[in-house]
């Protein structure tokens, strides 16, 4: 097994609080075309999540897969010895399983695994702590207490501890898993572009989650990348993700959908009480000021996203977050030429969550996220959480305005703002302009150089607007708005505008040609975007030498990404 670790880890996990610790990159979304097992989902997630979890303190740089204690624990190993027909792993509260005890064989898409119990656990010669343990191929160790053995298990060959959450609960560590058909093992292409990006968007200044560590495996997983057919054997890998929580609005909304309303309020008390401080938990209306906030960031987000051209590409309510941060790293893509339908996930076919389509999608994830609430507010309360959710296409308006006028340089305020920046957008439609790059060298480019249309040949894309009939007629009123900067210089706006648009973004071509060296066993690629992409805002030599500034190469258009690619 190979190892990339993260880039300075020991900022990132020193004195870190983190709820979860997720395994994976890739797993089952319970509330994506898949009905919800009540009992199951009961027994297997939330008495953990209603619970009082403890977060992890994380002192430097995790071990990989070592989040671990010395209570009994669940082993999930490989059997090489042949498939064995059993068509579920379940142990009830008496610890035993229904078809055999003490190992059951559990059957999966891929292969077989044996689950062993934790009276078991012993058959592993030297597992004595978490120390002794080293990662093995096809092997993850689990914590549990033998108190609750009906938390536990069932195994997914095809997607192996899918998201598994590892947390301290009544002084314990527990490993909490996804018991539901995954979409499948990840695999090496899909691991690094979600390692590379989730590192990207940090640096951007985007709130995400972040990725602690790539693990490589030997093991062997089929895909069928496209659904054509066509399918593949692949190299697995696991990506570490880190955040302070992974707690979604699909984590309510289920809740709701069950009918599990004393679940659903003690999950909410335990958000606001680990995340939202300033909510007092006493609050008759502390679910109000609850919604507000994730509206309020959400708005926030979604303009953040259209701010560097950013496609999450599933835009599902098991994918938002209620911190409002950047999840779940699919078929995600920075955008190359400005396009509203710009859609980087090839199995989306209705276009439902292109990029123009963003905004409109949080707001219907947030009137899901209301109809889990209302089943626990007054009537009145449920008339203001209305009110509130209607303020939505403001608060994002806001935010884009106040965000694309930075991007140009603005101060103050004008009548004219909008109009200014909506007439740009639209020249980049028209002229199919590299979105990136048109606001970086705007930020670039002097107003006298603007002023007589005198844009110098490294200006590609301000070439490509330029072309338009009307760029000119843009140019004269970006100017005159630019003199209207009270005590401004052409050397300031540049500064400014150099700092909020980015040089570089992990374009799709980019993340590709990394993943395929990466197939290779070559890391060089990605360990250079991950230096690069940690400086998005500067000009650096290395990468204009590889391009990562240039005119995306013919070939860039090519590219497919799906949510199992």
């Amino acid at each position: 097994m190979g190892f990339i670790p993260c880039l300075k880890c020991q900022p990132l996990h020193q004195n870190l609080l983190l709820n979860v610790l997720k395994l994976t990159s890739t797993y089952g979304n319970p509330m994506n075309g898949r009905p919800p097992s009540t009992a199951l989902f009961r027994s297997c997630r939330l008495r953990a999540m209603a619970s009082l979890i403890k977060s992890i303190h994380l002192e430097h740089s995790l071990p990989i897969f070592l989040l671990l204690s010395t209570l009994p624990t669940i082993v999930f190993e490989r059997n090489d010895a042949g498939p064995k027909k059993t068509k579920k792993c379940f142990h009830s509260s008496s610890g035993h399983s229904e078809e055999a005890s003490p190992a059951v064989n559990c059957r999966s898409a891929s292969g077989d695994y044996t689950c062993l119990l934790p009276h078991t656990a012993t058959a592993l010669p030297g597992l004595k702590h978490q120390t002794d343990w080293r990662p093995i191929s096809g092997l993850v160790v689990l914590d549990s207490s033998t108190s609750d053995q009906d938390s536990l298990c069932s195994l997914i060959r095809n997607g192996p501890f899918p998201s598994a959450t590892c947390f301290s609960l009544q002084g314990q560590t527990w490993c909490d898993l996804w018991l539901w058909d995954g979409d499948g093992r990840a695999v090496l292409h899909s691991s690094v572009r979600e390692f590379l990006g989730s590192e990207a968007m940090h640096y951007l200044g985007i709130p995400t989650s972040r990725a602690a560590s790539l693990v490589v495996s030997d093991d062997d997983v089929w895909r069928d990348r496209f659904y054509n057919g066509n399918v593949r054997k692949e190299r697995g890998a696991i990506v570490l993700r880190v955040a302070k929580s992974w707690f979604r609005i699909g984590s309510l909304e289920i809740l709701a959908h069950s009918g599990e309303l004393d679940l659903l309020r003690m999950v909410l008390d335990h958000v606001i009480d680990e995340h939202f401080p300033s909510i007092n938990l006493y609050d008759p209306n502390r679910y109000l000021a609850f919604f507000s906030r994730v509206v309020s960031e959400t708005a926030n987000l979604m303009a953040l996203w259209m701010s560097v051209g950013f496609a999450h590409g599933v835009c599902n309510t098991d994918n938002f977050s209620l911190l409002s941060i950047t999840i779940d790293y699919g078929p995600f893509g920075f955008m190359d030429s400005y396009d509203p339908d710009f859609v980087p996930n090839t199995s989306d076919d209705e276009r439902r969550y292109k990029i123009g389509n963003q905004a409109n999608v949080g707001m219907f994830n947030l009137n899901k996220l209301l109809q889990a609430l209302n089943l626990l507010l007054a009537p009145r309360q449920k008339q203001l959480a209305s009110q509130i959710l209607e303020g939505y296409s403001e608060q994002y308006y806001r935010c884009f305005t106040e965000i694309f006028k930075r991007k140009l340089g603005l101060l103050g305020n004008d009548d004219e703002d909008n109009y200014l920046i909506a007439f740009l957008l639209k020249l980049m439609e028209d002229s199919r302009a590299d979105f990136t790059m048109t606001f970086r060298q705007l930020s670039e480019i002097s107003q006298d150089q603007l002023k007589d249309l005198s844009i110098p040949k490294e200006f590609w894309a301000l070439q490509d607007v330029a072309e338009h009939e009307f760029f000119s007629h843009w140019v004269n009123l970006y100017l005159l708005r630019l003199k209207r900067n009270k005590g401004d210089s052409d050397f300031e706006r540049r500064k400014r505008m150099t700092g909020i648009n980015p040089r570089y973004v992990l374009r799709n071509w980019m993340a590709e040609s990394a993943a395929q060296k990466a197939e290779k066993n070559d890391f060089s690629e990605v360990r250079l975007l991950q230096q690069i992409l940690q400086f998005p805002f500067q000009a650096q030599t290395v990468a204009e030498r590889a391009g990562y500034a240039q005119r995306p190469p013919a070939w860039a258009q090519e590219v497919k990404i799906s949510c199992s690619s």
